[in-house]
């Protein structure tokens, strides 16, 4: 967040040199590139959407800060700071036993015993 704030501050600095009449606010491109770097980084841009509307107390930077995240998460599409995140629970090991766990409770297993004891001699 403070990398995303510092890079968004200076380009809000740099185009406010250029274009003083259209830049008049430079803490708005602060904020926009900590929601920028964090919806990359993390991959979570509807989160992102949500904390900028927290942290800025309203709604005026909300349509900005959709076409930030979500410019941002499209660009980073190959990167991500979780290297180790699996595609979904299910090919997690730590939640490995969650999945058996449920499976073996609407098995009914009453037949398949039933069976093994009359194969027995």
């Amino acid at each position: 967040m403070v990398i995303g704030g510092t890079l968004g501050g200076a380009i809000g600095l740099i185009l406010q040199q250029w274009m003083p009449g259209v830049v008049t606010r430079v803490d708005v491109f602060v904020i926009l590139g900590m929601a920028g770097f964090f919806s990359a980084a993390a991959k979570v841009p509807v989160s992102t959407i949500i904390m900028v509307s927290e942290l800025t107390a309203g709604y005026e930077t909300a349509d900005p800060a959709m076409w930030v995240s979500a410019f941002a998460y499209l660009l980073s599409r190959g990167w991500s700071i979780y290297r180790e995140q699996v595609p979904s629970r299910f090919y997690s090991d730590a939640h490995r036993g969650d999945f058996v766990i449920g499976i073996l409770k609407g098995a009914d297993r009453r037949p398949n015993l039933e069976n093994l004891l009359r194969s027995r001699p």
